[in-house]
Formats: structure tokens, C-alpha cells, sequence
């Protein structure tokens, strides 16, 4: 099963190049959609942090 995933498989790079002809029966890897307006939870975590006044002891 692994080694016929592996067989379709196909970037997603190559694949915008492709008609959708051939890209009938192949899997997209990669990066498809990235929302570079969300803030990093890491970032909203911090604010939070410093909102309630937690790392001030």
C-alpha cells in the first residue's frame, strides 16, 4: 500500500503544471494553502500570557 502511495504520489509544485487528465489518480504532497494573516499560536499564547500578568513573578 506505502509503495503505491509512494508511486502516485506527486508535488504540488510539478502538479500545477499538469492538465487534470493527468493528474487523474495521483495524491498532491506539499503546501497547498498557507493564511499568512493568522498570527503563530505561540504569539497569541505570549500575549495572553503578558494580558494576565503570568511570567511577572
Amino acid at each position: 500500500m506505502l509503495e503505491d502511495m509512494k508511486a502516485r504520489a506527486i508535488g504540488v509544485k510539478k502538479a500545477r503544471g499538469m492538465t487534470p487528465e493527468e493528474l487523474q489518480g495521483r495524491i498532491v504532497t506539499g503546501l497547498l494553502y498557507q493564511d499568512q494573516a493568522k498570527p503563530e499560536f505561540t504569539q497569541n499564547y505570549a500575549h495572553l500570557l503578558q494580558r494576565i500578568g503570568a511570567g511577572d513573578e
